[in-house]
């Protein structure tokens, strides 16, 4: 896929964190936003397909080179602590060695990402929604989203995409 021809297009916006950061909850709290873009896509072609014109707020986005794809495209990156992270999947029984594992890789990942870094306990989300949308901040409608509990807990992601797509094809 050209890089140059997906920079030329509208811009795309991207939130990101580790799982149980509130990306489910940003996807429906942004406009035009898709939840876990990425699930069902075999390629980067077929990612960068699905995601047209859209924003994406996604836990495996760390693992997607959105800066080589859309780099005048703004990135928000979740930080929360890796142990809640756990405690939090381990409520839902989704928690073990190998999670942990992935949550470690995810994170130094993460943590090589250029963006703006919130902190998941004190969400500016003023600041999240100028430095993402670019338009007036509606704090009534952020006040009454922030009373959402919007979740994803029965995900079964599609592993031979996920796989496919992580390599790089």
């Amino acid at each position: 896929m050209d890089v140059e021809k997906i920079s030329s297009k509208p811009l795309n916006f991207f939130v990101t964190g580790l799982p149980r950061s509130r990306t489910a909850w940003f996807s429906e709290y942004l406009p035009n936003c898709l939840h876990e873009g990425m699930e069902g896509c075999y390629t980067h072609a077929d990612y960068i397909e699905k995601l047209g014109d859209s924003g994406d707020s996604s836990s495996m986005l760390m693992y997607f080179p959105i800066a080589a794809y859309y780099p005048k495209s703004p990135v928000v990156i979740v930080d929360r602590d890796i142990d809640d992270v756990a405690f939090s999947l381990e409520k839902i029984g989704l928690f073990n060695d190998e999670v942990m594992a992935m949550l470690k890789d995810a994170k130094k990942r993460m943590n090589k990402m250029k963006g703006l870094r919130v902190d998941f306990n004190n969400l500016p989300l003023k600041v999240i929604w100028e430095y993402l949308i670019g338009t007036q901040f509606d704090e009534l409608r952020a006040k009454k989203m922030n009373e959402q509990n919007i979740q994803k807990v029965n995900y079964t992601p599609d592993m031979q995409a996920m796989i496919s797509l992580l390599e790089g094809a």
